[in-house]
């Protein structure tokens, strides 16, 4: 890096925070690691406003600001929120009133409910934000800007590319011709997908290396049809997660700990036959290395070996894998697993590498209570030490 002039800034940087860490704390290693994983990394290399160079905001961040050239590499947002967004409502009429608000499904369905206002209103809100949020974008260049509205982008106003290739290709009125009005259709090309209104302030400078010398760009090449290979062979998919460093070999081992891996698996577990492919999930999804693969799943099952658990897995319960409680006051509370059948229930809190303490009882205490004032009669409640082996019946 240190070749490069433009990396010298951030060798530097980086530098200034090895310095600044061993003066404040102790020069350890393994500790400075965890130090830069919390809070090292998010630190940013600071640059003089007039320095010729790219900044790379979002478009909350950009608000207040402005620049000689802005790009929209990704003006095609959905106008609409995703899927599982909750919308809560209250209708004044039975049998819904007896409840101050509810929680539903955001979604078209809505439209033929009693809860038809309220899923209008809540889109008018959403277009009025997302309306306001273009401009904001669009109002930050003092003399040129690009916006790139999607390859496929089509008059559906679902996205905000397809609204805008809307109202471009939109006609100017008769009525409105002696009027002080842009006739944007003059400036949109249908066949092309451009509008380019104007001309250029600034003519691109061409690319050099630190030495002066031009560079070339080779753009990446479309991917092959046959389903071939695009990336070449030496690179490899990045993990998701935290990297740890072992200090003493030199060595990176895996993000997650055997704890927190054991608790992602048994949340994607129903019965004992989900096992295998929540171990490939957990592979495919980079949070496990298949080396390690087979030795946890003979770890999971040799937890698994016990009659009380077997019966938490056999298939004969209804499943809820950490659903949300919602208590009053907005507070949510998680339990682990809950098991519910004939108006029975069995609420199961796992810990991993955790110590016994009264505190996880009263939490699953608490759990119980949750479950038992929704109507519940029989309701027990255990606390299960897994990597111990220990099961603790609370309630």
């Amino acid at each position: 890096l240190g070749k490069h002039a433009g990396e010298r800034i951030y060798l530097q940087a980086f530098m200034d925070l090895v310095l600044e860490y061993s003066h404040n704390a102790t020069p350890d290693l393994a500790r400075f690691v965890d130090w830069w994983e919390v809070a090292g990394r998010k630190r940013s290399v600071s640059a003089p406003f007039t320095q010729d160079a790219i900044r790379i905001l979002t478009i909350h961040k950009a608000k207040g600001l402005e620049f000689d050239v802005v790009m929209i590499p990704y003006c095609d947002w959905d106008m609409k929120p995703g899927r599982n967004t909750i919308l809560w409502c209250s209708y004044p009429g039975p049998p819904y009133d007896r409840i101050k608000a509810l929680p539903l499904n955001f979604s078209e369905n809505l439209r033929e409910t009693h809860f038809r206002d309220a899923y209008l209103d809540e889109l008018r809100r959403l277009a009025v934000d997302n309306l306001n949020l273009l401009y904001v974008a669009f109002t930050r260049a003092k003399s040129e800007m690009y916006a790139w509205c999607g390859a496929k982008a089509s008059e559906n106003t679902a996205t905000i590319g397809g609204l805008m290739r809307r109202v471009m290709a939109c006609k100017r009125e008769p009525e409105m011709e002696n009027r002080p009005t842009m006739d944007l259709a003059s400036f949109f090309d249908a066949a092309a997908g451009t509008f380019a209104c104007g001309r250029k302030q600034h003519e691109p400078a061409a690319a050099k290396d630190d030495d002066g010398s031009h560079v070339a760009f080779t753009p990446l090449p479309p991917a092959p049809s046959g389903g071939g290979r695009l990336m070449p062979q030496g690179l490899r998919m990045a993990f998701q997660g935290r990297m740890n460093l072992e200090a003493t070999e030199g060595t990176i081992c895996r993000p997650l700990s055997e704890g927190i891996l054991m608790h992602e698996i048994f949340s994607h577990i129903r019965t004992l036959n989900d096992l295998a492919p929540a171990m490939d999930r957990m592979v495919l999804e980079g949070k496990m290395e298949l080396r390690s693969r087979d030795r946890l799943e003979r770890a999971v099952r040799d937890r698994m070996n016990n009659v009380v658990v077997m019966s938490w897995y056999g298939g004969d319960w209804q499943v809820v894998s950490e659903g949300e409680i919602i208590i009053p006051g907005g507070m949510v509370r998680r339990p682990d697993r809950v098991l519910v059948r004939e108006g029975r229930a069995i609420v199961i809190d796992f810990k991993f590498g955790e110590k016994e303490s009264r505190h996880h009882e009263q939490q699953v205490r608490e759990y119980a209570q949750l479950i038992r004032a929704m109507g519940y009669g029989e309701t027990e409640a255990f606390l299960w030490y897994v990597m111990e082996g220990t099961i603790r019946k609370v309630v």
